[in-house]
């Protein structure tokens, strides 16, 4: 008896484990995929010459001879069968005359559907891209394969590598009609025996082609502080419900409108950090923008102006042209006060010896106060003092003097008056005031020694001499002298004196004078 058995056909052969008679001699078959094979015992007669084999795809025929040339010995394998594909066999034996025997028992065999190739292992990197990105992918194939296999990437074709036994590298390139999100990549192959594979593979590597953006804070108009903080928040919008995230922000400046400067790349999504513009240049203007970039190195395109601007102003401001007018007062008079200042102010304060004055016009720089004078004040060089702050903060004082001056001084009470009468009127003299400062003289009159006395002079008198006249004869008249100074300052009044005008006029000469005869 002549055995065979799979194990001598490969290492996929399956025993099927059925016996049929054959004039009393087992008939059994091997699967093997595509191939099935089959063994009996041998014939034992003397003239036995050769087996027929016969297939057919029912049970029980009809069946049709499948061997080309007589088989003599006792197996026999059928190959090229269809996978998935159940066959019935039977097996006849011939002697030297021809004679053949009657059908075995038949066997069958349903022959194995093969199974796809699979793919695993698959992975990429790196693993997070942009557009333009170049992905290295790799992947195992469960068997040998017919060819390379079809590669492709949210439908897109990726590029064959290399192959080393069943270990496949493609290279992909992002383009920039990608979906973002997880890249959805498709391998499909096709095994040595002709069954295709597909494997789906989602979430080995990401597409990220949206850069993000970044919002800034900063202080904002102008400051007197040299030093500002500087603050932007990256922000990674979703695009397809995917957005990789901030990766680092880069913060730029100029000042005055010039090429920016990097102030540094913060490898965080926010920032908050200081700007010392004192060792950057100092005063001025300055402009701060952002750029974000996320995990996938796209990162955002600067602004076309500066998100934030601030200006830096450390300089205190400048009073010029402080005037009074008039230059000279006295309690009881306004003077105006004048100045310009060389920038808008947040505050400004005019102080006259110490006292507050009021503000009462702002043209453009151009500001006006006005101060009371008070009687009170102090003779001589009034200080203007001048307090402002800007609208940065930064403060200067200024005081002038030689501007104003206070008189509230009068004049020494004249001396020396004399009155003397004549005819219908009172001639007085005094002596002559000796102020630098001094105007004119009034002179009052009055019909009592105590007064009430009402002014006889002219305005402007200067001289040192007076004559009132109109005046009734035999009347006394009372007089009392006062000295004005220029802003109007008037000294007591003098001691009274008194005269009585008095009739001066002789009588009308004699007429008709004659010379009387003696009497005869």
């Amino acid at each position: 008896m002549n055995m065979h058995h799979p194990s001598g056909r490969g290492g996929f052969g399956i025993y099927i484990g059925i016996s049929l008679l054959l004039w009393a001699m087992p008939l059994t078959l091997y699967g093997q995929d595509s191939v099935v094979s089959l063994d009996w015992d041998d014939n034992a007669e003397a003239d036995f010459n050769h087996y027929n084999i016969y297939r057919s795809a029912t049970s029980g025929g009809p069946y049709q001879k499948i061997n080309t040339a007589p088989v003599t010995i006792s197996d026999y394998e059928d190959t090229g069968l269809v996978l998935g594909t159940t066959y019935y066999y039977v097996v006849t034996a011939v002697d030297a005359t021809g004679n053949e025997s009657p059908y075995s028992t038949e066997v069958a065999h349903t022959t194995a559907e093969e199974t796809p190739p699979s793919f695993d292992d698959a992975q990429a990197a790196p693993a997070l891209a942009r557009e333009g990105t170049a992905v290295t992918l790799t992947f195992t194939a469960s068997e040998s394969l017919a060819a390379n296999p079809t590669v492709t990437v949210n439908g897109q074709a990726a590029s064959f590598q290399s192959q080393s036994d069943t270990a496949y590298t493609y290279q992909y390139t992002v383009s920039a009609s990608e979906a973002e999100g997880p890249a959805d990549i498709v391998i499909t192959g096709t095994s040595a025996g002709g069954v295709e594979g597909t494997a789906s593979v989602t979430g080995v590597f990401q597409v990220d082609r949206t850069a993000p953006g970044a919002a800034m804070t900063a202080p904002t108009g102008s400051t007197s502080q040299t030093v500002v903080t500087v603050a932007a928040t990256g922000q990674d919008p979703e695009s397809n419900g995917y957005a990789s995230g901030v990766a680092a922000i880069e913060v730029f400046w100029n000042r005055n409108g010039g090429a920016y400067t990097s102030l540094g790349r913060f490898e965080s999504d926010t920032v908050n950090t200081s700007f010392d513009a004192q060792a950057t240049g100092g005063a001025g203007t300055y402009g701060f923008y952002a750029v974000a970039s996320d995990r996938a190195g796209n990162t955002s395109p600067p602004p076309d102006a500066p998100q934030v601007s601030v200006t830096i102003d450390n300089t205190p401001p400048l009073f010029l042209g402080v005037a009074a007018e008039p230059r000279r007062a006295k309690g009881g008079m306004e003077v105006t006060v004048r100045l310009t200042a060389s920038e808008a102010l947040s505050e400004l304060t005019v102080l006259i010896h110490d006292s507050p004055t009021s503000q009462t016009d702002l043209q453009d720089l151009l500001y006006t106060f006005v101060y009371p004078v008070d009687a009170a004040d102090p003779d001589g060089d009034a200080p203007i003092i001048v307090y402002g702050r800007d609208r940065e903060g930064n403060a200067s004082t200024t005081t002038v003097t030689a501007q104003l001056t206070i008189d509230n001084t009068a004049p020494a009470v004249p001396g020396a008056i004399q009155a003397t009468a004549g005819e219908n009127q009172v001639t007085l003299s005094w002596e002559a005031a000796m102020e630098a400062d001094f105007d004119q003289y009034e002179v009052s009159r009055g019909s009592a020694a105590g007064g009430p006395f009402t002014s006889v002079s002219p305005a402007g008198l200067a001289e040192t001499t007076f004559t009132d006249t109109g005046l009734e004869n035999g009347q006394t008249y009372y007089y009392v002298l006062r000295a004005v100074d220029t802003l109007g300052n008037t000294s007591a009044d003098s001691a009274s004196v008194a005269a009585t005008p008095v009739d001066m006029t002789p009588p009308a000469a004699p007429t008709n004078l004659r010379v009387v005869p003696a009497a005869e």
